[in-house]
């Protein structure tokens, strides 16, 4: 996912590109909001930017790919669980 096929969010993905862009990166982000507000599309594509944008490696081609499908190992889930 890219921030162009997100709707909205235009602060926030201006925010996240600026900071990136501009090595302010910092070491931990949370997404948090309402259900159904696209904090989980804007996280997957500043994630895919940063991978994508940022790293300097011979086999970018490989890293966008393991990013389009979510398999890149630096890409976590981590989702709150009910143990009732």
């Amino acid at each position: 996912m890219k921030f162009s096929e997100i709707l909205g969010q235009e602060h926030i993905k201006k925010h996240l590109i600026y900071s990136s862009d501009n090595d302010r990166i910092p070491h931990a982000q949370i997404f948090y909001g309402p259900e159904g507000s696209g904090k989980l599309s804007v996280a997957i594509a500043y994630s895919q930017y940063l991978i994508n944008n940022r790293l300097d490696s011979n086999n970018k081609e490989d890293n966008k790919s393991l990013v389009k499908n979510l398999l890149h190992p630096d890409i976590h889930f981590i989702f709150p669980v009910n143990k009732n």
